[in-house]
């Protein structure tokens, strides 16, 4: 009886670790489709009307993170989106930003938002999302595309 116990015991371990297995995988799919639906090949190409050869990639070591490299007059391009879905507070954002001794307020995107030059990433908090953007190194590409994808967000 003993020995029948154990082994139940054993594959009800095993059973909850594979339920959490794919409850990880359920979550980066749902992550991985929540984030490259935000920054994806319609809205790029809207920013660079003559790009080609498209490649997407996704990770998730920390957070969500979709990126992209495309080709514009022969030469590579790259765009990256991070978010950090439900963890966006204005203490937390804050706590973010404290990390970086230069950067940028930049208005009217979302409800703040810094410009980091060294990184060519716009980092922006809206309602309970962080998102961390960068098209290009581009500026001001970098905040067209972050407004449209604060306003797919809402």
């Amino acid at each position: 009886m003993k020995k029948i116990s154990q082994i139940l015991l054993l594959f009800l371990i095993i059973s909850c670790g594979t339920d959490t297995k794919k409850e990880q995988t359920k979550k980066a799919t749902k992550n991985k489709l929540e984030v490259c639906d935000l920054l994806n090949q319609d809205l790029l190409k809207k920013l660079y009307p003559n790009a080609t050869d498209f490649k997407q990639e996704f990770s998730e070591n920390t957070y969500p993170t979709c990126k992209y490299a495309f080709v514009v007059g022969g030469k590579t391009v790259k765009a990256r989106i991070t978010a950090a879905f439900n963890f966006g507070s204005r203490k937390n954002f804050d706590a973010a930003m404290s990390n970086f001794s230069k950067k940028e307020l930049i208005k009217n995107v979302g409800k703040k938002a810094y410009y980091l030059e060294k990184m060519n990433q716009l980092s922006a908090w809206e309602g309970k999302n962080i998102i961390h953007v960068n098209i290009g190194n581009d500026k001001e590409k970098t905040i067209a595309a972050t407004k449209i994808i604060l306003k797919k967000m809402e």
